[in-house]
């Protein structure tokens, strides 16, 4: 009902304002002609008055004219009579007068004339203004009535709205309760969904530690085994030989003085530029990743490549592989880091939370379910691997371009952009680290690696220099350089070898410079690549360089 009145108030209130702009306007009109008239008619009678005067006039001026006649006749009769000349002169005098007189009447019989066309041609622009006003009074009347119409339609239309906002409104009650139901459904599915989830991960956990159980009495099977093969080789050679331990070198010998010199093998490990280049912790697999979105994973004895680990959405920057060799990290410009299992290549989490590009990831070692993680968006991350969340971040004032794990699993170290190397203590909130190194290198840290002896860290600089820094005081202890040698990438890493005798790290060139460790010497520089080395890995199995062509060379 109230929009009903709403709505004929609106139609009146058009009315009247129609009213005001097209009726108003003809009523100074109308009163005008009113007067035009009145005044047509006072014109009229003045004229009709002088006409009665001048016919008046008229008559008299022919009684004096006969008069006149007469007297000169009676002049002419008696010409000497003093009278009939006093009368003539007086009948000629009124005679004069009378003639001003006429004229005086014609010309106000004249301007009456001249009035009274005025007047008519007043009268007629009136009447045809009467008439267009009495069109548009009729135009104003055939809208009204339109209006009225149109009213009645939209009081019956909104009549009819009403009807349907009614049934609406309880179309929405509806819909709204079965939203409630769906959304009690939704959460009790995410519920039994995650109790699934939940149930499946303990259920690869008891697989994962079943299948470990058995790798561990297999290796203790064979290391019995190979024991008791050496206790009797021993027993047979104490039988025959004498044996100088102190002339024949062991096996860390033997490798600490070989310098990787011949290609192995070579292959195309990705499409497109490799970023990094890791190895199981047995040796016998190595991994890349690259801007094809890809890890490949390559057999360390027949550089083929053995299988893809897929799913990444974006250039992958960084890999790792867990301590066991059962999992893989990776991460990129997608924000995101993706957990494979090598067993079946699925991706068992996608964890996201950072802002921006990540650009280094590794597993912990002494927890293969927690990892690390930094990002250009000034946070450093930890996850729970088992449940695929992020279990703290920590603030950076720079953008850190790699981390990794100290000496205890409680803290990791990161290198920035502002070419400093900060630890940070995970169990503190407070955002501050623990300690800083800040002008570690005159440009950004591309790498941080710590060492076999878990007491010094590598790292390495755009600003072309290799050094060793304590892991705790964070004091350089060593630093490695060449006249040609320049770093070619953000996140070119340099590579120990297991004996801890020598670094290698890959140049803008195209070359491996690797120097020896004791005496701080570049030892030899390989020759293979035509890109850009970005990444290296050394393991028993040989030492592993990376281009930006995605070319994987082996050397041993």
């Amino acid at each position: 009902m109230e929009e009903d009145l709403f709505l004929k108030r609106e139609v009146l209130e058009k009315l009247r304002r129609r009213n005001e702009e097209e009726v108003l306007p003809f009523v100074e009109i109308f009163a005008s002609h009113r007067k035009a008239r009145k005044r047509c008619e006072k014109l009229q009678h003045e004229v009709q008055q002088l006409r009665n005067k001048t016919a008046e006039l008229s008559g008299k001026n022919v009684g004096l004219m006969s008069a006149l006649t007469r007297a000169q006749e009676e002049n002419a009769k008696a010409k000497t009579s003093k009278e009939n000349s006093a009368k003539v002169s007086r009948l000629q005098e009124e005679l004069t007068e009378a003639h001003k007189k006429n004229v005086e009447v014609m010309e106000m019989a004249s301007t009456a004339n001249r009035e009274k066309e005025k007047a008519k041609t007043e009268l007629e622009t009136t009447s045809n203004e009467l008439k267009n006003a009495k069109a548009a009074l009729k135009n104003l009347r055939d809208s009204c009535a339109n209006l009225e119409n149109e009213l009645k339609t939209a009081q019956k239309a909104a009549e009819i709205a009403g009807a349907e906002v009614e049934a609406r409104q309880e179309d929405k009650l509806t819909a709204i309760a079965r939203v409630e139901e769906l959304k009690k459904e939704n959460q009790q599915l995410v519920e039994r969904v995650m109790e699934m989830k939940m149930k499946e991960a303990e259920k690869m956990n008891e697989i994962n530690e079943l299948y470990e159980d058995l790798q561990r009495q297999k290796k203790a099977s064979e290391l019995k085994s190979i024991a008791n093969e050496m206790n009797a080789t021993a027993s047979a050679s104490m039988r025959g030989l004498s044996l100088d331990s102190s002339s024949s070198p062991g096996f860390g010998d033997s490798f600490a003085g070989s310098i990787p010199s011949r290609e192995q093998f070579h292959c195309q490990a990705n499409q497109g530029a490799t970023h990094r280049v890791s190895f199981f912790r047995s040796g016998e697999i190595l991994g890349t990743c690259g801007d094809d979105k890809r890890v490949a994973l390559v057999n360390a004895n027949s550089g083929q490549v053995s299988s893809y680990l897929e799913g990444a959405l974006g250039s992958l920057l960084d890999l790792s592989f867990s301590p066991d060799d059962n999992f893989c990290l990776g991460c990129g410009t997608d924000k995101a880091i993706q957990l494979w299992e090598l067993s079946s290549g699925r991706v068992r989490h996608r964890m996201t939370g950072h802002a921006d590009k990540v650009v280094g990831v590794e597993f912990c070692r002494m927890d293969k379910q927690r990892a690390i993680s930094c990002s250009h968006d000034r946070t450093i991350r930890e996850w729970d691997l088992h449940k695929g969340i992020c279990l703290t971040s920590t603030p950076c004032a720079s953008n850190v371009n790699t981390v990794v794990y100290g000496d205890t699993s409680q803290f990791v170290l990161s290198g920035h952009l502002d070419g400093g190397v900060r630890i940070w203590d995970l169990r503190s909130r407070g955002g501050l680290p623990t300690n800083e190194k800040k002008a570690v290198h005159e440009q950004q840290v591309t790498s941080i690696q710590l060492l076999p002896n878990e007491r010094e860290i590598l790292t390495c600089g755009r600003d072309n220099v290799i050094r060793i820094l304590d892991c705790r005081t964070l004091e350089v202890s060593a630093e490695f350089s060449a006249s040609n040698f320049r770093v070619g990438t953000n996140w070119t890493n340099p590579s120990f070898s297991p004996n801890q005798s020598h670094i290698a790290c890959g140049g803008a060139d195209g070359a491996v410079f690797i120097w020896s460790a004791t005496d701080r010497v570049l030892r030899t520089t390989l020759r293979k690549h035509n890109a850009v080395v970005a990444t290296t890995a050394w393991s028993p199995s040989g030492l592993a360089s990376c281009d930006k062509n995605g070319k994987c060379i082996l050397w041993s």
